[in-house]
């Protein structure tokens, strides 16, 4: 947006960059059926369907979806300790 000013541009890139950082380090913690759906679902560009990730690893679409709800829960909990622009904006 050209009407967003320096300062706005610089804080955005700040926690672009601190997020990306973040997603890094938390991939590192996973293992596993966990780890490759963190990559093939929520952290690739063209992710793979429920079915996919399924039929590749021998369990069912609704085990996929489960697992995946569990490594967005273990990432939101994460960011909350971890992330400095989520610990910043939301202290009390």
């Amino acid at each position: 947006d050209p009407e967003v000013g320096p300062d706005l541009r610089l804080a955005e890139d700040e926690i672009k960059k601190e997020f990306i950082e973040r997603l890094d380090h938390f991939e590192k913690s996973l293992a596993g059926k966990e780890l490759v759906i963190f990559r093939e679902r929520l952290r690739a560009e063209q992710p793979k369907t429920l079915q996919e990730i399924g039929e590749a690893y021998g369990i069912t679409r609704e085990r996929v979806r489960q697992l995946e709800a569990r490594v967005m829960e273990k990432l939101k909990e994460y960011m909350k300790q971890n992330a400095r622009f989520l610990s910043d904006s939301h202290s009390p």
